[in-house]
């Protein structure tokens, strides 16, 4: 494709989306009584005018109707230009030329050369201090948008809380926030944020409102996070949560359990050893496999759909562990322990497969950045990933991206990104106050 062909294709989509936009201001100004009301207004003086003048016309004899033909053709397209300049002007965004520029900047552009096209600006209107950016993408792919990301918040000024598509993929949305708008350093935790909804955990606070996940869709987690980047607290929250509404929660601590107080020995099954954790995943698969049988007897999908139908309350089990490394490497250990180690992740696997539709969950953790911790068959089936303070290699281990190494601040505490692409501040849970 040379010069000329781009050029003809930029000059096309300009006309395409002026026309465009025209539709729109006039959409909006139909929606607009005192739009409607000052184009009345403005009309009636225009036909006064006119009337005026045709009116002067009656001394010029014979060329009254040369000169009154004249009169009408002008005054209809002056009107007509008029009202297509004035619906172009109010279906147009005042900053339209800017943004163009600024996405010209961070390098969004097709192969034509040409930048997304700004279609509408609005505030949201469930959270007013966000901006929505609508655009014609001109054919340019989410992952461009997703890579230049860091680009079109410097050019634009602005901090991108989201990115979504249109229901029929036809316009593109940037959710932003100002650059002012910052994250707050720690957010206490109270029991109030604590979520009604089925197996809802909170996490924290995003520029869109509360950061959750939903275990009922999101069955495992994996966390990472170098040390000091508050992953360790926010597992000890979403068990904290876990434990609150009704599940039976596992946690495998190979340190002795000197990293979980008391109250979480009272509350949870501890597993100090290898040997243990083997015997309680094997207790678990039992319970999967009774569930499985119980579950296709009544026809059930899931754990809430045979609750509900059953009227019993049957509590998920959740497996978690702060760092995996504890009971998965097997630097320096003896045949039998290797041995040990490949039942214990054969038994994971199993739950990782097969655990949704029963309520039998994983929630890992590590600050290793080693790809080759986790085996495949268990992190692959880990979908809900959230990455905190991190170097490229464990970004890219937890989210397949250097994401959290690119937008997390090196001094930041609590601070995480999610397998979606939201950043989010992590509730601060002091544990000596769950009771």
């Amino acid at each position: 494709m040379d010069s000329k062909e781009k050029y003809s294709i930029r000059r096309n989509t300009e006309i395409r989306y002026m026309w465009h936009r025209i539709l729109i201001g006039a959409k909006n100004i139909s929606h607009s009584k005192v739009l409607l009301l000052l184009l009345g207004v403005t009309f009636s003086i225009a036909v006064g005018i006119y009337n005026h003048f045709r009116n002067l016309l009656q001394e010029f004899g014979e060329l009254i109707p040369v000169f009154n033909a004249f009169l009408t053709f002008n005054f209809a397209f002056v009107t007509i230009v008029f009202l297509l300049v004035f619906c172009l002007l109010y279906g147009t965004p005042l900053c339209a030329n800017r943004v163009k520029e600024s996405l010209l900047k961070a390098g969004i552009t097709n192969y034509a050369g040409e930048a997304p096209v700004l279609i509408s600006k609005r505030q949201d209107k469930k959270f007013p201090g966000i901006t929505i950016w609508e655009f014609a993408p001109c054919g340019i792919p989410m992952k461009v948008w997703e890579d230049k990301k860091e680009y079109i918040e410097a050019a634009m000024n602005v901090l991108i809380a989201d990115m979504q598509w249109s229901k029929d993929g036809k316009y593109f949305y940037l959710y932003t926030a100002p650059t002012q708008t910052a994250f707050p350093e720690k957010i206490e935790w109270t029991q109030e944020y604590l979520s009604n909804e089925s197996f809802v955990i909170i996490l924290g606070k995003s520029l869109l409102g509360m950061a959750m996940v939903d275990l009922t869709k999101i069955p495992h987690i994996l966390i990472g996070g170098s040390t000091g980047s508050g992953k360790s607290v926010l597992l000890r929250l979403i068990l904290m949560q876990a434990v609150e509404k009704g599940a039976i929660v596992h946690i495998a601590d190979f340190k002795g359990g000197v990293d979980f107080s008391h109250v979480w020995h009272e509350k949870c099954d501890m597993c100090f050893d290898l040997e243990k954790l083997s015997n309680m995943l094997r207790t678990l698969l039992e319970v999967l496999q009774e569930r499985k049988y119980l579950f296709a007897k009544l026809g059930c999908p899931n754990l809430d759909e045979y609750n509900r139908l059953t009227g019993e309350q049957l509590a998920r089990h959740i497996v978690a562990c702060d760092e995996v490394a504890e009971f998965l490497d097997k630097t320096g250990l003896t045949k039998e322990d290797k041995a040990a180690i490949d039942s214990i992740v054969s038994q994971l696997s199993t739950i990782a497969r097969l655990g949704r539709a029963f309520g039998i969950h994983l929630i890992l953790a590590t600050q290793r950045p080693d790809a080759n911790l986790i085996p495949g068959q268990i992190r692959n089936n880990l979908d809900g990933r959230i990455c905190g303070r991190a170097d490229n290699v464990l970004s890219q281990i937890i989210l397949d991206s250097t994401a959290a190494a690119d937008q997390i601040p090196k001094d930041s505490r609590g601070r995480f990104l999610t397998y979606d692409g939201t950043l989010f501040q992590a509730f601060w849970f002091e544990e000596k106050n769950w009771h």
